[in-house]
């Protein structure tokens, strides 16, 4: 199903640059879904063959390796192969693809272990990339001291891929880049509960290396939900205990 002269193949390559899965897109793709789906990815290797996981590979890793400049660097998360691949022809050149919506603790441990640590968010711009972010940031993303955590919104709905072949990529770089912690914020309804805010909201203020501003983001979510800032602080404390404890664990079981 993945070869075919109506299909877009796209190869997985590993971080070494070597072939490791393969997808396509549907040229002939209809919203109705009356000729298929518009995107296929490869199904997992097996145990035999362990080389291809889609929730352990990022589309483009290789290329972004291969181009990176010494000392720290951002990179631009993607839904799609095609929003990669329109970035680089237009010279944006630090971007990877997820193959989908989900971004799974592995493939933040993939960018870690390349000291990617610097992550600029970036799903289509229709209310269901925006869930996916939403959920990203709950899940996957937050409570992780050392991570830096953009989110960009792309306007009218569009994905990377077209808003770049339209408007160009100097355009994209303008568009603003939010901070995990404000653009969540942002997300919640005026009536929601308070301790529900709190318990999404403190995980990303974890994310926060300075203490400065860990600290201002604690008045602003207790400004926000009528929490005590002593309360916010207290169960930051905690949540970063419990972090440094689980890395505590990780030395060990390495060593042992």
């Amino acid at each position: 199903e993945i070869f075919g002269p109506d299909r877009l193949v796209f190869t997985i390559k590993d971080p070494g640059g070597r072939a490791v899965g393969f997808a396509s897109r549907n040229l002939e793709y209809k919203e109705d879904r009356s000729n298929g789906a518009k995107y296929i990815n490869q199904k997992h290797t097996g145990v035999k063959c362990n080389i291809y996981k889609k929730s352990t590979r990022l589309y483009g890793l290789d290329c972004l390796l291969k181009k990176r400049k010494k000392g720290k660097q951002s990179v631009y998360i993607f839904e799609g192969y095609s929003d990669v691949i329109t970035a680089a022809e237009h010279g944006l050149k630090n971007t990877v693809g997820l193959g989908g919506t989900a971004f799974s603790l592995d493939q933040l441990f993939l960018l870690k272990q390349y000291n990617l640590y610097d992550i600029i968010l970036c799903l289509d711009g229709d209310e269901a990339g925006q869930n996916r972010i939403e959920s990203i940031l709950d899940t996957t993303l937050a409570g992780h001291k050392d991570l830096r955590v953009h989110i960009i919104m792309i306007p009218d709905g569009k994905d990377p891929d077209e808003f770049i072949r339209e408007q160009g990529v100097e355009e994209f770089k303008k568009l603003r880049k939010w901070t995990a912690f404000e653009w969540r914020l942002s997300r919640f309804a005026e009536d929601e509960d308070e301790e529900v805010i709190c318990k999404n909201m403190i995980p990303l203020i974890v994310n926060e290396t300075s203490y400065i501003a860990q600290e201002k983001m604690c008045e602003v979510l207790a400004k926000a939900t009528g929490i005590s800032i002593k309360a916010i602080q207290s169960e930051l404390e905690r949540l970063q205990n419990i972090r440094e404890a689980e890395k505590a664990r990780e030395r060990q079981n390495i060593t042992d």
